[in-house]
């Protein structure tokens, strides 16, 4: 298999695509597992607040 460690904020694309997801905020890990189980509740621990449908796209 090939590794590809990439930074992303498209939060549907890291579902999507990836097998694995870590997710850091303020420097400090705030989860570390597989992308199928990565859902709202795990997105809303990692940013610190409830993220809107833009933002899970990558839109400002």
């Amino acid at each position: 298999g090939i590794t590809i460690l990439i930074n992303l904020h498209f939060v549907d694309l890291a579902r999507e695509y990836g097998s694995r997801i870590i997710g850091l905020r303020a420097g400090e890990l705030v989860y570390d597992g597989p992308a199928y189980e990565a859902d709202e509740e795990v997105f809303n621990h990692i940013y610190g607040r409830a993220i809107n449908d833009d933002e899970k796209l990558g839109v400002e």
